[in-house]
């Protein structure tokens, strides 16, 4: 009797709508975080704020990704997941409290930990695709994932200035919205379906350009594969840039209109030149 592979069922979709809510939530909590310092700072370091977010959103990535992929292979992939989402909303709500000091360091010490959590959740993220979906189905689940994280990445961008005028620039009113958002991530990761653990042993060097070394070195053999991998980089390198130029006309920022120029005023006649 033939028998059908199952098809992307309801506990892949649970999975990409928490990846989803995961990349909106960490480009909205970024550009709140944003909007607040340039408010607080002044307008002229708005350039400083974006491109020390984006450092700050990067450098996680770079540091906790290889031990995040080692973890990932030896434990349960879902249960990752799982755990990742709670320190989501952990973290969104130290978020909150940084928006009410509006401590500079604080905000960055939260966006910094925010993408740290980012980076433990990636390697369980793509490495529980195959135990979701059939093999056939993997170019597909890939592709929904894929798009659904770039229109995660925008729609959190857009939110940012969104929220923050609909709460009167209110900023630890705004960072409620990342802790909503959070739970509901949360509550859909707890629908995945169990998936076993790796059981693989393994380590990781603490310094990242080893590790990614020893993976340029295994697949190096295989020109497609490598290929892949500089594709990928490269698109992880166009989605995480620095804030928008929109952004650096930050809600918050309330500048005194300047006065209207003085239009010179006409001398009098002297009095020789007045008609007797």
């Amino acid at each position: 009797m033939k028998t059908e592979s199952p098809k992307i069922g309801n506990t892949f979709g649970y999975m990409n709508t928490t990846q989803f809510l995961g990349a909106a939530n960490d480009n909205l909590f970024k550009g709140l975080m944003i909007f607040l310092l340039i408010g607080k700072l002044g307008q002229d370091k708005a350039s400083q704020v974006s491109s020390t977010a984006a450092m700050l959103f990067v450098i996680p990535f770079l540091l906790f990704t290889p031990f995040a992929g080692v973890l990932a292979d030896r434990f349960s992939k879902s249960r990752i997941i799982v755990l990742v989402k709670f320190a989501e909303i952990v973290l969104m709500g130290l978020g909150c409290l940084a928006f009410w000091m509006s401590n500079t360091v604080f905000c960055y010490a939260v966006l910094f930990l925010m993408c740290t959590q980012s980076a433990f959740f990636g390697p369980s993220k793509y490495g529980i695709i195959p135990e979701l979906a059939a093999p056939q189905h993997l170019s597909r689940a890939n592709a929904y994932l894929e798009g659904m994280t770039y229109l995660a990445v925008v729609l959190g961008m857009a939110a940012a200035p969104a929220l923050a005028q609909l709460t009167g620039e209110r900023y630890p009113l705004a960072g409620i919205g990342c802790v909503v958002v959070a739970v509901v991530g949360t509550i859909t990761s707890l629908l995945i379906r169990k998936t076993p653990a790796g059981g693989q042993s393994g380590s990781s060097h603490p310094l990242f350009f080893v590790e990614v070394w020893r993976t340029l070195r295994l697949v190096r053999q295989d020109v497609e594969l490598l290929a892949s991998v500089f594709a990928a980089a490269s698109r992880a390198r166009d989605s995480i840039s620095p804030a928008p130029a929109a952004w650096s006309s930050a809600p918050a920022v309330s500048a005194r209109p300047s006065p209207p120029p003085l239009r010179p005023r006409a001398c009098p006649p002297s009095p020789s030149a007045m008609p007797t």
